[in-house]
């Protein structure tokens, strides 16, 4: 029987991509962070969000599933959790029942979902990624036109490297968060690195369906390929300013 599934991740690692892949195969749900509005505040949020972040947590999951099943037509649900949304959910949890978000709660809720770990192996790279969107406030582009205005955007940062330093802590703390989390929970997740997946998608989406058990034919397989719209934004202007970042370090180390 097909799985659900959870892909635990933090920002900039690469997960859009890796979800709009799966999304594109047909038979693997739609994965999104379906429960990112939980960072939020009510008063930022549209009214059907903002009544249903007053639900218990439970209940919050369960709707959201409903609509993932009726958008994707799948018998199959996907999630994309961060680590800042799952702290969230922690904390709303706490505060509902003084109950702690582990293994059972997950098997109930998410109905026994198996766990993906999606990770970006440049660790700068997907922080001064992190500091981009911070300054440009564009968080993806998918066609020509907002590649021309993010290029023109991005060129024109002054990005220092206390700044790459202060995200790089960040995401690493992020993943130390997880790391904890499958310890305590015995989770033992299909790990999924960004590059290597980007090097063979069908390679890896095949993978993705093994591990849950999903059939995945080889014209499911095409439509990944042929209808993806996220653009891959890395440049030379990224790159040196890892190369800077990386001597700043040898320097200082001596």
């Amino acid at each position: 029987m097909p799985s659900n599934y959870i892909i635990c991740s933090t920002q900039r690692s690469g997960s859009s991509f890796f979800c709009e892949c799966l999304s594109r195969a047909g038979c693997l749900g739609t994965p999104a962070e379906w429960l990112v509005f939980l960072e939020f505040n009510a008063s930022s949020l549209g009214s059907e969000d903002a009544e249903l972040k007053n639900k218990p947590l439970a209940e919050v999951i369960r709707e959201r599933a409903e609509r993932q099943r009726n958008l994707s037509g799948s018998e199959v649900i996907g999630w994309k959790i961060m680590w800042s949304t799952m702290t969230h959910m922690k904390g709303k949890l706490k505060r509902e029942n003084d109950a702690i978000l582990n293994s059972d709660f997950i098997a109930t809720v998410f109905e026994q979902p198996k766990f993906i770990y999606f990770e970006r192996s440049n660790k700068i790279a997907q922080a001064i990624s992190h500091v981009i969107l911070s300054k440009t406030q564009i968080s993806h582009v998918r066609d020509e036109h907002q590649l021309e205005t993010f290029e023109s955007k991005k060129v024109q940062l002054d990005i220092k490297n206390d700044e790459i330093t202060t995200f790089l802590r960040k995401q690493l703390a992020d993943e130390r968060g997880w790391t904890a989390f499958f310890q305590q929970n015995n989770i033992d997740p299909l790990r999924i690195v960004y590059e290597d997946f980007c090097n063979d998608v069908a390679a890896g989406v095949t993978n993705v369906a093994q591990f849950l058990d999903v059939v995945i034919d080889d014209s499911a397989l095409s439509e990944v390929s042929r209808s993806l719209t996220l653009r891959k934004t890395r440049s030379e202007f990224e790159r040196d300013l890892a190369q800077r970042y990386l001597t700043s370090l040898v320097n200082l180390t001596g």
